[in-house]
């Protein structure tokens, strides 16, 4: 059967503790539930005492964050999959910086499907840079952005982005400094998630960063700060006349 994967359920909701613990007992028996906790003061001991390969564990505790708890954390030694009754925003960014999530209400499915995902990057413990970059885009409208480039992921600038363009199932980023970067990603992934920092789809294979529009030539074509020239279609028309609207309003 193989090591047994040392597991904690963090989650102030009694019932849906107890099903997911019994969920993972009968489903996923490689999976060893240590216990569980459902405040942030009770997690970080038992996070400590127990030392678990995988966290499975809500956002929103009843006196605090799932945040709270990792912050306590100096050095993480285990993998997390969230558990968050969230929007797509919050999914999405999620699912972007390589967290796993659970979304409520889940079914058996998603939690086999989750722990796969956690055996597959068993040995790619989430890092305190990758959290503190998370939090950051998540609660404080940062603009650090991890760009999933070859085999690593580079850190850039959401404002130094001008533009992104389809390169097959690949994504080119444009930057403000003249270097391009291909990311490991179709443009519609990326449209997903930049589409809440004021990125808009208004060509076909074109996702703008609408603060480098320079200017709009009879309402066809949008020059960008480094005078590329991306062809307007015509069913993206009406979204840009109300984007350029709001600017002067």
């Amino acid at each position: 059967m193989g090591q047994k994967i040392k597991t904690l359920i963090i989650e102030d909701n009694k019932a849906a503790s107890d099903y997911l613990e019994n969920l993972l007992r009968v489903k996923v028996p490689q999976v060893e539930v240590l216990g569980t906790c459902q405040t942030v003061k009770g997690s970080v001991e038992a996070i400590l005492k127990h030392k678990p390969d995988l966290i499975l564990m809500d956002i929103i505790l009843s006196d605090g964050k799932a945040f709270d708890v990792l912050d306590q954390l100096e050095t993480p030694f285990f993998e997390v999959i969230f558990i968050t009754a969230h929007g797509e925003f919050m999914k999405n960014a999620f699912d972007y910086f390589a967290f796993t999530y659970l979304t409520k209400p889940y079914d058996d499915t998603e939690v086999l499907r989750a722990i796969k995902q956690f055996k597959i990057k068993k040995k790619r413990l989430f890092d305190r840079n990758r959290l503190e970059i998370l939090k950051d885009f998540v609660q404080h409208n940062g603009t650090k952005f991890l760009l999933h480039v070859g085999t690593e992921h580079v850190v850039i600038d959401i404002k130094e982005i001008i533009h992104c363009k389809t390169e097959g199932n690949y994504t080119l980023f444009y930057l403000n400094s003249g270097k391009t970067l291909l990311a490991s990603n179709a443009l519609k992934y990326y449209e997903n998630i930049l589409s809440y920092k004021g990125f808009h789809r208004l060509g076909r294979f074109s996702l703008v960063n609408m603060n480098h529009v320079k200017s709009v030539y009879k309402k066809e074509t949008v020059i960008l700060s480094d005078n590329t020239r991306i062809n307007i279609t015509a069913r993206n028309k009406e979204k840009l006349a109300q984007l350029l609207n709001s600017f002067n309003s």
